[in-house]
């Protein structure tokens, strides 16, 4: 592939500049978990703007060919992580749509918590903050309840989310990723079979003692910092949930 700028071409620069950096990437000229070369140096040697070069950069971090850390550099992903990126990003919404279901939410709460230790460890906090935003949902599939779902989110300092910025960008991962640039990049998640309590089945519209799944995860991002811990109770999906709008968001 011809590594230089076509001026004649009617594509974009910077699609131009990204397809050369892809070459380099799937021909190994560029090596998995390596450095790429400074804007600065890409400008010189494609004789374009700096603006170009972040613009192809940006767009290949979002098809996970390239991921950035800050204050090191931008890095070349590796096949096997690109691929897997490409499903660990994805929250309950995306996942079910990939699957041909209709997801759905109802959100139960959103408010700011006093800050256990427990949830201080998971979240990977010292001694400040002293308080977290803690988000409660019901998810359910084809108008069918499949879990309640509670998170605690790790957002820069002083910072929170609303409900009402959760419903116009559609999902909670939707909404991090537009707000704090925070990409999902993978789950650590634990699990065990419990039986409802009077709370849970009254949520899930499931019998008391019913036994339902317990799931506990930390998500972290592509800078392999914590942005999420999530608390997960997946009960009986058979049973039809009429109180929900199917246009919900998640």
């Amino acid at each position: 592939m011809d590594n230089s700028i076509n001026i004649f071409d009617e594509t974009p620069k910077y699609l131009q500049v990204a397809k050369i950096i892809v070459s380099k990437v799937d021909q190994q000229i560029w090596l998995p978990h390596k450095m790429i070369p400074t804007e600065r140096a890409l400008c010189e040697e494609l004789n374009v703007s700096r603006t170009t070069i972040r613009r192809a950069i940006n767009k290949l971090t979002d098809m996970f060919y390239l991921y950035s850390v800050h204050g090191k550099g931008t890095f070349v992903c590796p096949k096997e992580l690109r691929e897997f990126r490409k499903t660990s990003g994805m929250g309950f919404r995306e996942h079910a749509i990939n699957r041909g279901q209709i997801p759905s939410q109802e959100i139960i709460s959103l408010q700011t918590v006093p800050l256990t230790e427990k949830i201080r460890k998971h979240l990977c906090l010292e001694e400040s903050p002293n308080e977290v935003q803690k988000l409660v949902r019901l998810f359910s599939l084809d108008r069918r309840l499949d879990s309640l779902n509670t998170s605690y989110l790790k957002l820069p300092e002083g910072e929170t989310i609303t409900v009402s910025e959760l419903e116009g960008t559609g999902s909670l991962y939707s909404l991090l990723r537009k707000k704090y640039n925070y990409i999902p990049y993978i789950t650590c998640q634990e699990s065990l079979a419990l039986r409802s309590d009077k709370d849970i089945a009254s949520l899930l519209q499931i019998d008391i003692g019913y036994p339902v799944t317990y799931i506990e995860g930390v998500v972290w991002t592509v800078e392999f910092n914590v942005m999420e811990y999530v608390e997960i109770i997946r009960g009986d999906r058979t049973i039809p949930h009429q109180s929900m709008n199917v246009g919900g968001y998640l």
